[in-house]
């Protein structure tokens, strides 16, 4: 930090450190010295400002004087260090005539180095000579003209202020990377039309977004909402620019612009500037594909690929550290186990020039996964708690026998997006970036896990995003810069497999052998109606699509009426348990320490599939309309395929 001191200068000392009226800089072997002045005119109207920068190898203290204007009120200042800048500030030349001219400023410091720089100060109308002499004319050489050594001809009313340009129609939020700096620049006219003289001060106003704010440095005021503010003077062009810097907020914002000058105030406003996220972040991806219970194994189909006409259509989400959707184009990339996705797919980018909301539509892709004549999900061997069933004469079986080991899993399908971005991370202290210590959630190279045993396995695809020929996990290390990856699963289900009721004592009331044929039965009276549970299962022992199925209750003789009382769930669903989070303990090691939140540094996101399902569940009954045996089947119809008898539940009906 640079620290200034105000101090008294003398006439004597004043007079050394102005002898040389030129701009110069100086070195010598204990150092340097340099003064610059930005901009090098300004009128002097008593508010406008000019910026002296002091640069150099200079010994302390460093004294800076000036031959107009003044420093915070003094004619001098002095500093502690190099670089400084300071501010000179104008007099008002129709209060002081001697204001305008010009103004000689000087730095020297404890080893006598010194530079200079000289600022034309004009006057604020005409009559003010502005040579060296510092005079008023108004005599014979010109009258109310500058003369001929340097003044301000015409007029220097204040007529408009307009923006000229902006860098960019949209920015980033800070830390993305993205256009986080946007300078915004103004055109100043005078009454005539002209570009106003240079060195007008030109004030700046802007409400605070998340932290946003104007000028190179921030000037915000407490309050809710946060008031920036800025300032600059105009170049010889009569234009002025100030940097809109972003903030970690997503949202539009303006920024205001005014000049006053001779009781005058013009004004414009920038609005309609956009800042969006611009950085995905591996703490805010994730895809969802529907259908998730996908009837594609009921359908015409081989060993290797179905031909089921349907389409499975995936979204992944996209926000940035900062949890602001993705409002720049970002690819996102897919792959499958089974069935084959569609080309990468961009992002929608923030329009400007569209005035709505329009977060429904940023921040996610969407992507096809074509099923017809594709691979079917690997199949894999039970695992753990999952049921399984062996089936000889299978036609996809193996041996002598065509044995065949079917469970759940056999029908899960992994599908994964890819997008880049930077790992995610727990912010601990606020400061908007990530610190060491603090937990990240440290991501491997993308794979497609086919055996649902969260670590990557010989013969399963994966990104080999470093191009060395291997399967990289995850490096420890926090990666601001990576490809980000998410995973989710649906199912392929096919027709019911095994069409009975369900076994006495675990859904079926009322069940009595009565039939004399072996057949469990309901045994009813008239009048009286009875209930039985239904369920069906696929070949994989999965529930059957409840998107594409429905149930149809039969009377066999037409002694009773049935009914569904209620069907299997119709909400597109798995049928099995998947859930995700973040664990302190990378595969294989045992998930213990797992929260929604990452837990550690680093933390890894861990699968879990399970427990697994009970098939498709519904309630049946039957009322009696004569005495005598009837039998009630239920027959599903998946995909516009009917299976009959289906489910067939005998009735005995009595006196």
């Amino acid at each position: 930090m640079t620290f200034m001191y105000r101090h008294a200068v003398t006439a004597g000392a004043l007079a050394v450190l102005l002898a040389c009226s030129s701009s110069s800089s100086s070195s010598s072997g204990t150092g340097s010295l340099s003064v610059t002045a930005s901009p090098t005119t300004a009128v002097a109207d008593g508010t406008s400002t000019v910026t002296i920068h002091v640069a150099g190898t200079a010994k302390a203290p460093i004294a800076i004087v000036t031959s107009k204007g003044s420093f915070a009120g003094q004619s001098s200042a002095t500093y502690q260090a190099t670089p400084f800048d300071a501010v000179l500030q104008t007099c008002d030349s129709s209060k002081d005539s001697s204001c305008a001219g010009d103004a000689i400023v000087r730095a020297q410091d404890a080893n006598g180095l010194s530079g200079s720089a000289i600022v034309v100060l004009t006057a604020l109308s005409g009559g003010t000579d502005g040579g060296t002499d510092g005079g008023s004319d108004g005599g014979s050489d010109g009258g109310s003209d500058a003369g001929s050594d340097g003044g301000t001809s015409g007029t220097t009313q204040l007529g408009s202020l307009s923006l000229l340009s902006q860098g960019y129609e949209i920015q980033g939020v800070r830390f993305s990377g993205f256009q986080e700096v946007n300078n915004l620049t103004f055109q100043v006219l005078d009454a005539t039309g002209q570009p106003y003289v240079a060195g007008l001060t030109v004030n700046f106003t802007h409400t605070s977004l998340g932290g946003s704010f104007i000028g190179a440095s921030s000037s915000c005021t407490n309050a809710n909402p946060s008031i920036c503010s800025a300032s600059a003077v105009t170049d010889s062009s009569g234009q002025v620019t100030v940097p809109l810097a972003s903030g970690t907020v997503a949202g539009v914002v303006a920024v205001t612009a005014s000049a006053t000058l001779g009781g005058i105030t013009i004004t414009d406003t920038a609005s309609g500037i956009a800042i969006v996220g611009a950085k995905a972040s591996g703490s805010h991806i994730s895809i969802e594909c529907t259908p998730k219970n996908v009837p594609a194994l009921a359908a015409d189909r081989t060993c290797l690929t179905t031909y089921y006409d349907g389409v499975i259509t995936c979204t992944a989400y996209f926000a940035d550290r900062f949890n602001n959707v993705i409002g720049v184009p970002l690819l996102a990339t897919f792959a499958s186990e089974a069935g084959s996705p569609g080309l990468p797919v961009l992002t929608a980018a923030y329009d400007p020039k569209t005035t709505t909301d329009q977060t429904s539509k940023l921040g996610f892709a969407v992507e096809t996964v074509a099923v017809a004549g594709y691979p079917l999900p690997v199949d894999v061997a039970p695992v753990g708690s999952e049921p399984s069933s062996t089936v000889t004469n299978d036609p996809c079986g193996t041996g002598a026998s065509f044995t065949r080991i079917h469970n759940p899993r056999d029908g899960l399908v992994t599908i994964i997006v890819m997008a880049r971005g930077e790992e995610g991370f727990v912010d601990l202290n606020g400061n908007g970036v990530w610190d060491a210590g603090e937990p990240f959630i440290d991501l491997g190279e993308p794979f497609v896990d086919a055996n649902d045993n969260d670590l990557h396995d010989s013969g399963e695809w994966f990104l080999d995003a470093n191009s060395n020929g291997v399967w990289d996990g995850p490096n420890g290390k926090w990666d601001s810069d990576t490809t980000i990856w998410a995973a989710t699963r649906v199912v392929y289900t096919g027709l019911p497999a095994a069409q009975t009721a369900a076994s006495p004592g675990s859904y079926v009331t009322n069940v009595n052998p009565v039939d004399g044929s072996g057949n469990l039965a309901l045994s009813l009276a008239a009048l009286t109606d009875g209930t039985f549970t239904f369920v069906f299962q696929d070949e994989n022992m999965n529930q059957l699509s409840p998107s594409f199925t429905s149930y149809t209750p039969l009377s066999e003789t037409g002694n009773s009426t049935p009914k569904v009382l209620f069907s299997p769930a119709n909400v597109d669903n798995l049928g099995m348990g998947f859930e995700q989070q973040y664990c302190q303990e990378k595969a294989p090691t045992a998930a213990a320490t797992c929260s929604n939140i990452c837990p550690s540094a680093p933390c890894y996101v861990r699968t879990f599939v399970g427990p697994y399902p009970k098939g498709s569940v519904g309630v049946a009954s039957a009322i009696p309309s004569k005495v005598g045996f009837d039998a009630i089947d239920i027959e599903p119809t998946v995909n516009k395929i009917t299976v009959a008898p289906g489910v067939r539940q005998p009735v005995a009906v009595s006196q």
